[in-house]
C-alpha cells in the first residue's frame, strides 16, 4: 500500500486528496465550489464519512444568517454573508408558516435545526433547512386537561431543541440523526408545564409543573449547561427548566431593574464562565446596555451580579443614530458566540458582546420589530443527490405520487381555516393526490407534478416519491375479491324500503362506506362535469395558474389550482356547470343523511341539524396522472376523511381507489354514473361509533389518467360536537369526547401528517377497546 501511495501524485490519491479538501475554509462557498472541479472531487467531497471530518475539524460552524420574523407572521431566511459566500433566500424557504390564526411558527435554531410549533397546540416540527427533513411530535399533553372538550385559551407553547451526540468531537451541523431532545414548554397566566421527548427512546418524558407569575416571552429559551431559560413578560423574571434533573424554578429578576418593555431585555450565556447572564438596554438620552450574571458565592448563595462592563451604544454606533423615544430594540441572539441582534432606525446590527464590535445585517428603514433567529451550520449542500438545498417549490405533501413516508420525513400540511357560507360549495381544483398541501404539488424538481408525470422519457418516478417496499401498493396480498355495498336511494324513501335500509344499515356498520344507485342526476349532467373537470387539467399550465393559490411566490391562500379551494370571480371551471351540480348533490346528501339518522330511529333531521343550518362544503376536483411504476408509489396515501360524509363521484373508466376492509386493501370498481357515500370522522362522533369511518387511499395506473369530484360535508366551525345524549346508554356509553369542529378540522391536516386518525391524534376518542368490543357485538347482531 505504501508502494501504491508514493507512486501517485498527491491529487490522485484518495486519501492526501480527502486531507488537503479538509483544508478548505468553513465558508459556505467552499465545498460546493470544489466539487465542480471534477466528479472525483466531488466523489470526495460529498462522501459522508469526508463531511463529518470536515466538520469535527473545523469546529464551530459559520452564521449562515437569520430565519426573521415574529409569532403570526411570515418567516423567511435573510443572508447575511457577502459574495460568494452569501445564500439566496429561497435556499431555506420555511414552508409552514401561514398568515391567520392557526399556523405554524418558526420558534427558533439550535446545533443546526429549527423547531416550529402549531399556536393551538397541535404539534411541534424538528426541522434541517439544509436538507429538508423534518420530524413531526405530537403535543403530549392538552393545556386545559380539565375541561371535557379540548380547547384553547391563553396557553402558549414554547419548544426548544438540542443535540445530544456524545461522541467525541462531534461538531454541530449534520444534527438531524444524532440523538436529540426536544423540549416542549407550555405556560399560562399561572402556571409552566414542560415535557421532554427524547429521540433515543422515542418517548416523551414526564410532566412537570410549576406556579408562574405570567407567560413567557415568545423567544428562544437560552441554554446554559443543561439548563433553558425564557424571560418573563412585563420583567417578571426568569423561568429555568433544567432538562437533566427535570425540574422547574423561577429566578427573580434584579431588584435594581425596573424595565418592562420586552425589547428592551434579553438572556445571555456570559463568555467568561458559561453562566446565565442579562443584558438591559436603557433608553435615555445615553443609550447603553447594562450587563448582569448570576454568580454563586462560596456560601451557596446565588444572586444576579451587575458587571463593570457597560456598552455605550452611542460611542459605537456614532450619534444621531437613535431616537430619544426608542434607542433601539433587541430582536435576537446568538449564544453560541454571545453576540445580540439590534435593531435601529438605520438598520439590523450584531453586537458581539465582549468585543464591543457590530456588523450590518441589514440597512433599510423604519425600526423593524420582528424576532432574528441565528441559523448556523456548514454548508454541504449542492454536492450531490442526497443534499439539495430545500426550497419551498421542491417539496409536496400529497402529489399523484406520493413522497416517502419514512422516518416521519413526511412534509406537514397546512392548518385549515375559514367558514364558508351557507348553501355555498368551494371547489379546490388539485393535481394532487387530493390533500391540501402548503406547497403548489411541486417535485423534486420544481415542478407541477402533473408535468414531470408527462415528461418524455420518465422511466420511473423521482426517488423523492418511491415509498418504503412495506408501504407499497403492492406490498403483502392482493386486493380482496369482495364486493362494494350497493344501495338504491330512490327505495329507501319508499314506505317498502325496509330491506334497502337494512343494506344501508349493513353497508355502515361493515364497511363504513356504500355504491348510491337511483340518486336521480342525469348521466349526460355528470358526464359534463367530470368532462369539465378533465378540460381543466388538460388546459396549458399558464391557464392554470391564473387559479393559482400561491402569494408572493411563498404563501398560499386557501383557494386555487394546485392544492386548495378555488372561490374568486375569474374562473375556468365552468360555475354555472358546478352551481347546479352543488345543488344536485347537496339535495343527495340530505337524503343520505336523512335515512341514516332513521337507522338509529331518530326523526329525519336528526343529523342535519347537528351540523348546522350554515354547514360548510367543498368541492375537491383531482387529477392523477399516468405514473410509469405505480408499484412504488401511492396516489394518495392512507387516510380518514374528517368530514360527516363525503360523496365522490369517480372517473367512469378508470379505478383507483381502494378501502380497507378486514386488514386487506378491497378496489371500489368502476362505478359509472353511480356515485360514492363514505362516512367521515364527524360523522362517527355524532353517531356515538355506531358508523366509522374507513381508511382509503388511491393507486396510480401506468398507463391512464384518472379524475375524481369529492364533495366534503362539515359542519359549522364554530359547533362543538359530541356523541348526542339520544345515543348515549348503559350499554354504549359516549366513545368521544365534546370538541369544538375547527379542532377537529385543525387537528387533521397534523394526524394525516403522521397518518392517524384525528380522533386518536386529538385524544378525542374516550375508550377505544370498548369502542371496538361494541361494534364487534352490533355487526353480529346485524349479520
Amino acid at each position: 500500500m505504501s508502494r501504491r501511495r508514493s507512486s501517485l501524485a498527491p491529487l490522485d490519491d484518495d486519501d492526501l486528496l480527502g486531507e488537503i479538501l479538509l483544508r478548505l475554509p468553513p465558508q459556505p462557498s467552499s465545498l460546493p465550489r470544489a466539487s465542480l472541479v471534477c466528479a472525483r472531487w466531488r466523489s470526495v467531497l460529498s462522501d459522508p464519512q469526508f463531511l463529518g471530518r470536515f466538520r469535527k475539524r473545523h469546529g464551530k460552524p459559520p452564521l449562515l444568517g437569520f430565519f426573521t420574523g415574529d409569532v403570526g407572521r411570515r418567516h423567511v431566511f435573510t443572508p447575511v454573508l457577502g459574495s460568494p459566500d452569501r445564500i439566496p433566500a429561497a435556499r431555506f424557504s420555511v414552508p409552514w408558516s401561514r398568515k391567520g390564526y392557526d399556523r405554524w411558527d418558526f420558534r427558533g435554531c439550535r446545533h443546526g435545526l429549527a423547531v416550529l410549533v402549531n399556536d393551538r397546540g397541535r404539534g411541534v416540527v424538528v426541522w434541517d433547512p439544509l436538507t429538508g427533513q423534518h420530524r413531526h411530535h405530537r403535543v403530549p399533553f392538552s393545556p386545559n386537561p380539565r375541561y371535557g372538550i379540548i380547547c384553547q385559551s391563553s396557553w402558549q407553547w414554547h419548544p426548544a431543541v438540542m443535540c445530544t451526540n456524545a461522541e467525541h468531537g462531534h461538531a454541530h451541523g449534520d444534527c438531524f440523526l444524532s440523538p436529540f431532545k426536544l423540549v416542549l414548554m407550555c405556560n399560562g397566566p399561572t402556571h409552566a408545564f414542560a415535557c421532554v421527548y427524547n429521540s433515543v427512546s422515542g418517548a416523551w418524558g414526564n410532566i412537570i409543573s410549576t406556579a408562574t407569575p405570567t407567560n413567557i416571552l415568545s423567544r428562544p429559551g437560552i441554554l446554559v449547561g443543561n439548563a433553558l431559560h425564557w424571560l418573563f413578560r412585563g420583567g417578571g423574571g426568569v423561568l429555568v427548566f433544567d432538562t437533566e434533573k427535570q425540574s422547574l424554578g423561577v429566578i427573580d429578576k434584579p431588584a435594581e431593574i425596573n424595565v418592562t418593555d420586552c425589547w428592551c431585555c434579553q438572556l445571555l450565556r456570559t463568555g467568561d464562565d458559561g453562566n446565565l447572564g442579562l443584558a438591559v438596554l436603557s433608553k435615555d438620552s445615553k443609550p447603553s446596555i447594562q450587563l448582569w450574571k448570576r454568580q454563586s458565592h462560596s456560601s451557596g448563595v446565588v444572586e444576579w451580579v451587575l458587571l463593570q462592563k457597560t456598552i455605550q451604544l452611542e460611542g459605537l454606533f456614532g450619534s444621531g443614530m437613535f431616537s430619544a423615544s426608542i434607542n433601539a430594540l433587541m430582536v435576537g441572539y446568538d449564544e453560541d458566540s454571545n453576540e445580540i441582534v439590534l435593531s435601529t432606525y438605520v438598520g439590523v446590527f450584531i453586537l458581539q458582546i465582549e468585543s464591543k464590535l457590530f456588523r450590518t445585517v441589514s440597512k433599510r428603514l423604519p425600526l423593524d420589530d420582528k424576532m432574528f433567529y441565528p441559523y448556523k451550520n456548514f454548508y454541504t449542500a449542492d454536492l450531490g443527490e442526497g443534499n439539495s438545498p430545500p426550497s419551498s417549490a421542491r417539496s409536496s405533501s400529497s402529489s399523484e405520487l406520493s413522497p416517502i413516508n419514512a422516518q416521519n420525513r413526511e412534509p406537514l400540511p397546512p392548518v385549515n381555516s375559514g367558514t364558508r357560507e351557507e348553501g355555498r360549495l368551494c371547489a379546490l381544483a388539485s393535481t394532487a393526490g387530493g390533500m391540501p398541501s402548503w406547497s403548489q404539488e411541486r417535485g423534486v424538481t420544481g415542478k407541477l407534478v402533473q408535468v414531470v408525470a408527462a415528461e418524455d422519457g420518465l422511466l420511473a418516478p423521482p426517488s423523492r416519491y418511491v415509498l418504503r417496499e412495506e408501504n407499497r401498493p403492492t406490498a403483502g396480498a392482493e386486493p380482496a375479491k369482495l364486493t362494494i355495498p350497493i344501495v338504491d336511494l330512490s327505495l329507501l324513501a319508499k314506505p317498502n324500503g325496509v330491506e334497502e335500509a337494512a343494506k344501508l344499515r349493513s353497508a355502515l356498520q361493515s364497511w363504513g362506506l356504500f355504491v348510491v344507485t337511483g340518486h336521480g342526476m342525469p348521466k349526460e349532467f355528470l358526464d359534463e362535469i367530470l368532462d369539465a373537470t378533465r378540460k381543466f387539467f388538460h388546459l396549458p399550465l399558464e391557464e392554470k395558474q391564473r387559479c393559482s393559490n400561491v402569494i408572493d411566490g411563498a404563501m398560499f391562500q386557501n383557494e386555487g389550482y394546485g392544492t386548495d379551494r378555488i372561490d374568486s370571480d375569474e374562473q375556468i371551471l365552468d360555475w354555472e356547470l358546478l352551481h347546479e351540480y352543488t345543488i344536485q348533490i347537496g339535495q343527495v346528501t340530505m337524503d343520505v343523511l336523512k335515512a341514516m339518522a332513521k337507522l338509529l330511529d331518530q326523526k329525519e333531521d336528526f343529523f342535519i341539524d347537528m351540523v348546522g343550518e350554515r354547514f360548510k362544503s367543498y368541492a375537491r376536483f383531482t387529477y392523477y396522472p399516468p405514473c410509469p411504476r405505480p408499484d412504488l408509489v401511492n396516489g394518495l396515501k392512507p387516510h380518514t376523511d374528517n368530514s360527516v360524509i363525503t360523496l365522490l363521484l369517480l372517473d367512469k373508466d378508470v379505478g383507483g381507489l381502494q378501502v380497507l376492509k378486514d386488514g386487506h386493501w378491497v378496489d371500489v370498481p368502476v362505478l359509472g354514473h353511480d356515485l360514492l357515500v363514505v362516512v367521515g370522522e364527524g360523522m362517527e362522533i355524532v353517531s356515538n361509533a355506531v358508523f366509522k369511518a374507513p381508511w382509503h387511499r388511491v393507486v396510480t395506473s401506468v398507463d391512464k389518467e384518472r379524475v375524481s369530484l369529492a364533495t366534503f360535508y362539515q359542519p359549522e366551525p364554530q359547533r362543538i360536537i359530541g356523541p348526542p345524549g339520544a345515543l348515549v346508554h348503559e350499554k354504549r356509553p359516549a366513545m368521544f369526547k365534546k370538541c369544538l369542529v375547527q379542532t377537529l378540522a385543525d387537528g387533521y391536516w397534523d394526524a394525516f401528517a403522521v397518518g392517524e386518525r384525528t380522533v386518536d391524534f386529538l385524544n378525542v376518542r374516550i375508550d377505544a377497546e370498548a369502542d371496538g368490543k361494541l361494534e364487534l357485538e352490533s355487526v353480529a347482531t346485524n349479520s
